[in-house]
């Protein structure tokens, strides 16, 4: 059942078995799961049905460090099925040695193994309709080249995306689920005791309000609300309340960016067993799998680097140094980052036209077959979300994101590049010629990284308060009945997309509350 705020406003509260804030991927999944138990659901999401700039501006803040390359307002979605409305449908399983803790990367190491998954990830390829296992380690499929000396993988890609419409004759005909839209949290309110949630605050933009008291609590609002919402709950207690100094800490995401140029030799494989973009369009929607040719578990630990991958495609041609800074500028001037150099502004203001011309042109034409990386982040605890002084609409404070990298994320790129231009020579595939970004600066990213969409690590699971916010059942350490669900509980997110493991988390949880209430 669907219920707007001209409705849900005439209560004075609301109870349940479980209250779900967040109707994304994770929320309508776990609401799901929850209902078919025949346990009651409160789905309680901030968005209306349809997109609207007045919600979505309550995901505005300011962001510092590596500026977010579609910004804070534009890497998630506001409104009902969150940012599945945007989702591209790419699934694929953690890699075995993301769930292990490695010497060289402090932190890492999730409180479960992959095995402990397994389940869930089959459920949720059911759930998805996918037929088949996702990120297969084995043989590559007859139809792929395979790069011998990387591990083949791939993401398969799921028809069952936006959320919303998938699934809204389910939601609507539920006896079991009341959804709640334009309901946007505006507080979690502690017990005196400080061990339990004894309501959450409900607001609409129109100030309509109400009350929700339910037996458990789930946050399910993303990777970077979950942390905001909960920071901005304990500053509101009356009492002040013991804070987890780790809530909004370790903030990561997935470094992409193109970083090479591919020069095939006259007797390589054909280029379009390798472009993703030409197998995407030969291969029908239902049966979409893109191939990832990982860094071997060997090299990472020989190397001490991340779980790194790379795939090739036709891409514009490579940044200049000038374009560089015409990229850092645009950034600046599009409230996206806070970095820029006088040099910046000097390279850009010497030749304005024929760069912009030049922009204009490497943009919407793909001139070079090129090597593009993507990479698991590491935990940072100078990468984190906080408070800003400056407050939204419903009077919670606006995020202040600090994304910032740490050395390991540059040797990754590093070695990785190497490793790959090695095999080529090897394999008498081609060479690699590195891009000039990289090549003269040897300390950061490239400029125009393409990730900022994955968010993971602020509400971290652990076996201990001290490294961690959940614990293995996703329960808020100190905190009886409220939950925490999605990509902000990764405690290290490897190289693959999230959102097939929030499910599969989805499933997990609404196992674990099932037994808690029998």
């Amino acid at each position: 059942m669907f219920i707007d705020s001209s409705i849900w406003s005439e209560s004075a509260e609301f109870s349940s078995d479980v209250a779900i804030i967040g109707a994304g991927a994770a929320g309508i999944s776990l609401a799901l799961e929850l209902a078919n138990h025949n346990m009651s659901v409160l789905l309680i999401e901030g968005g209306e049905w349809d997109y609207s700039q007045s919600s979505q501006e309550l995901y505005s803040g300011n962001s510092l460090g590596v500026p977010l390359p579609y910004g804070l307002q534009g890497s998630r979605l506001r409104f009902m099925g969150g940012s599945t409305n945007c989702w591209g449908g790419g699934c694929g399983e953690l890699d075995e040695e993301d769930f292990t803790k490695k010497d060289w990367v402090p932190l890492s190491g999730w409180p479960i193994e992959k095995h402990e998954l397994a389940k869930y990830y089959t459920r949720t390829a059911k759930f998805l309709s996918i037929n088949e296992p996702v990120s297969d380690a084995g043989k590559a499929p007859k139809e792929f080249t395979v790069l011998d000396g990387m591990d083949f993988r791939y993401l398969t890609h799921t028809t069952v995306v936006r959320f919303k419409s998938e699934f809204e004759d389910q939601l609507s005909a539920s006896k079991n689920i009341k959804v709640l839209l334009g309901a946007n949290c505006a507080g979690i309110r502690f017990s005196r005791t400080k061990k339990a949630v004894s309501k959450i605050e409900v607001l609409s933009l129109d100030g309509k309000r109400v009350l929700v008291k339910t037996k458990k609590y789930v946050l399910a609002c993303g990777g970077i609300e979950n942390a905001r919402l909960l920071l901005n709950s304990y500053e509101q207690e009356i009492d002040p309340c013991p804070v987890n100094m780790n809530t909004g800490k370790y903030f990561s995401d997935h470094p992409i960016a193109p970083c090479a140029s591919v020069i095939l030799e006259p007797n390589a494989s054909n280029i379009s067993s390798f472009d993703v973009q030409a197998i995407a369009k030969k291969t029908r929607r239902s049966d979409l799998r893109i191939p990832y040719f990982r860094l071997p578990t060997k090299i990472q630990e020989q190397e001490k680097v991340l779980n790194a991958v790379v795939q090739f495609s036709m891409q514009e041609n490579e940044l200049t140094p000038e374009m560089s800074s015409l990229w850092r500028l645009k950034n600046y001037l599009q409230g996206k980052s806070t970095v820029i150099t006088f040099s910046d502004v000097q390279k850009v203001a010497t030749h304005p036209i024929s760069l912009f011309r030049w922009y204009l042109d490497n943009r919407s034409n793909q001139k070079r077959f090129a090597m593009r990386f993507q990479i698991e982040q590491s935990p940072n605890p100078n990468s984190y979300v906080a408070l800003s002084d400056e407050v939204d609409d419903l009077g919670l404070k606006k995020t202040s994101l600090h994304w910032h990298f740490s050395p390991i994320e540059r040797r990754t790129v590093d070695v990785l590049c190497q490793y790959v231009a090695k095999q080529f020579l090897l394999e008498n595939q081609g060479v690699l010629t590195i891009d000039l970004s990289l090549r003269n600066d040897k300390v950061n990213l490239p400029a125009d990284l393409r990730g900022g969409q994955h968010h993971s690590g602020t509400t971290r699971m652990s076996d201990s308060s001290r490294t961690g916010v959940v614990d293995r059942d996703l329960k808020v350490f100190g905190i009886d009945n409220l939950h925490v669900l999605g990509s902000s509980v990764f405690p290290t997110n490897g190289w693959v997309n999230p959102t097939f493991t929030i499910i599969a988390l989805a499933f997990r949880l609404a196992d674990y509350l099932v037994r808690e209430e029998s």
